[in-house]
């Protein structure tokens, strides 16, 4: 994962530097880009020299009930797209909402 976010961060930093970036006083298109890349990159690095100092204590992201959680929340956001033009958008976000959270832990519907 951590050589994903480096990758990412790092195409995001040569994208960004193909725009003029200005200075400081006269920002140009490519200012924000250079540092939001910036940012990315020394996050990236960060998480991943954390991953590698803190043992794993979570089993893997696809056992049992957290594939099931996933193919729920895909399910329920497939039909928030079906819902949306039919209920309009308040209906199916709350709903989508309640969905998501009763998925995620916290408790029960009510």
């Amino acid at each position: 994962m951590t050589l994903a976010a480096l990758g990412v961060a790092a195409v995001y930093l040569v994208l960004a530097a193909r725009l003029p970036a200005g200075t400081v006083e006269q920002p140009g298109p490519g200012l924000f880009p250079l540092a939001a890349g910036g940012l990315m990159l020394v996050a990236a690095l960060a998480t991943g020299i954390e991953a590698r100092r803190t043992p794993a204590r979570m089993p893997g992201p696809w056992s049992g009930s957290a594939a099931a959680r996933v193919g729920s929340l895909a399910v329920a956001m497939s039909l928030f797209c079906l819902a949306l033009p039919l209920a309009g958008y308040l209906p199916s976000a709350f709903g989508l909402g309640l969905v998501t959270a009763r998925l995620f832990g916290q408790g029960r519907w009510l």
